[in-house]
């Protein structure tokens, strides 16, 4: 008994796949040649991983060292910058200073 009916083609089994594909797949025979033209692409084609940690170690020192600058300086300005501004608001008038009494004044004694 099969599950397709009969009018439907039939899918082709995993077993028909893999005859077909060793059927077309080249027959290299094993040498010590080909072995070392193996090993040979094998290697140019690595990661370098020293690359990346080399960045990676410089992210790293670049953190910590702005980290410390700015844990160091504290909330004020840091060296040649200029004081915040006063936080009390502005009244748009000026204090004149009271002048001193003059001697013909009547004042209580």
């Amino acid at each position: 008994m099969t599950d397709h009916p009969r009018n439907e083609p039939r899918q082709p089994s995993l077993d028909d796949f893999f005859a077909r594909e060793r059927a077309e797949a080249p027959v290299l025979q094993p040498d010590e040649s080909r072995w070392q033209r193996i090993v040979a692409e094998a290697r140019t084609h690595q990661v370098p991983w020293g690359r990346y940690l080399l960045g990676a170690a410089a992210v790293v020192v670049l953190a910590a060292a702005l980290g410390w600058g700015l844990l160091r300086t504290g909330p004020g300005p840091g060296p040649g910058l200029p004081a915040p501004a006063s936080s009390t608001p502005a009244t748009g008038s000026t204090t004149q200073p009271t002048p001193p009494p003059t001697s013909g004044s009547s004042s209580s004694r």
